[in-house]
């Protein structure tokens, strides 16, 4: 067992830049303790960034409630709590809901990269009819609302938290910082706080040092550089049977079927063959297609649009 997992038994808690690690360290894991033959253990503390904030301030709600009072908001009820901003502006928006989505990152990027003021109230000089000026406006609103509301959303909890490091610090165990890259100057301000309190801080590699070569190939396109890193990893997984092969593609939402389709083509090529079976693809897309692109969830949203309001000729057909 490594160290990172070494550290996790003796009940250190893991905190990682997203989902995805925190579950995969999670398998790891188990996949160690049922190694060495046990049959039963605790679950380790491996926790997502704005999940590990959620625990922190439920430790400050346990210690004394009355010192911070206010809730925290869910990353969907943020949402909805700007959509409601945004509506009552009477900002003529073709997506209200697509605007809220935006506006709430836009105010986790403004408190994670800031030095923790009020810095978009200077955004309100460039003119009521650009982006910046009418997100500035927004954010009054929304602030004013949770503070109204009594609530504090995920952007701003960790700011929040390390006024109350003294806390939080009292109460906690060893925090590994597994896999973060660049901290934020907000998570900084965070770390920082909580070891001048006294609580134990380690950066962590989420992967073990190993020798790297480096090798750089141009193509023409980028479809054909797409498929160039798929012949690479189709040529290494032939040679190395079982060894686990990433390619990190530039703006993957915006080219996910063209990705697909030439993964079907170069590394399951029998897969577009008429009559193959599906057996599961030797390989795996980390971004999803949106709930509504799946036909049977699609024609679902289109009956009830219909059930509600008109609708155009080829959604009805």
């Amino acid at each position: 067992m490594n160290v990172l997992l070494s550290a996790l038994a003796d009940g250190a808690i893991a905190v990682t830049p997203n989902r995805r690690l925190a579950r995969r360290l999670h398998a790891e894991f188990d996949l160690a303790l049922a190694a060495s033959g046990q049959r039963a253990w605790p679950t380790p503390g491996i926790l997502p960034y704005a999940g590990w904030l959620a625990t922190l301030w439920e430790t400050i709600l346990a210690h004394d409630a009355a010192a911070e009072p206010r809730t925290l908001l869910s990353a969907a009820q943020a949402i909805a709590l700007w959509q409601r901003v945004i509506e009552d502006s009477g900002a003529a928006l073709a997506d209200v809901r697509g605007a809220a989505a935006l506006a709430s990152e836009a105010w986790s990027h403004v408190h994670a990269w800031g030095a923790g003021g009020e810095s978009w109230r200077s955004w309100r000089q460039q003119g009521d009819e650009q982006d910046p000026s009418l997100f500035a406006a927004w954010a009054d609103t929304y602030l004013a609302r949770t503070r109204r509301l009594g609530v504090v959303d995920i952007a701003h909890a960790a700011d929040v938290l390390a006024a109350q490091a003294a806390v939080i610090a009292a109460e906690s165990r060893t925090i590994l910082l597994v896999g973060f890259i660049e901290l934020t100057p907000q998570q900084t301000r965070l770390f920082t706080a909580l070891e001048g309190a006294g609580a134990t801080l380690r950066e962590v590699e989420s992967l073990p040092a190993r020798d790297a070569r480096v090798s750089r190939t141009t193509t023409s396109t980028p479809r054909d550089e797409i498929a160039a890193a798929l012949r690479w990893a189709r040529a290494i997984a032939i040679e190395r049977p079982g060894t686990r092969i990433g390619i990190v593609v530039e703006n993957l939402g915006e080219r996910r079927d063209d990705v697909l389709a030439l993964a079907q083509d170069i590394l399951d090529p029998a897969s577009i063959l008429p009559g193959h079976l599906q057996s599961g693809a030797p390989f795996e897309l980390s971004l999803g297609v949106r709930l509504a692109q799946v036909p049977l969830v699609g024609a679902a949203l289109d009956l009830i649009a219909l059930s509600d309001a008109p609708s155009t000729l080829g959604a009805a057909a």
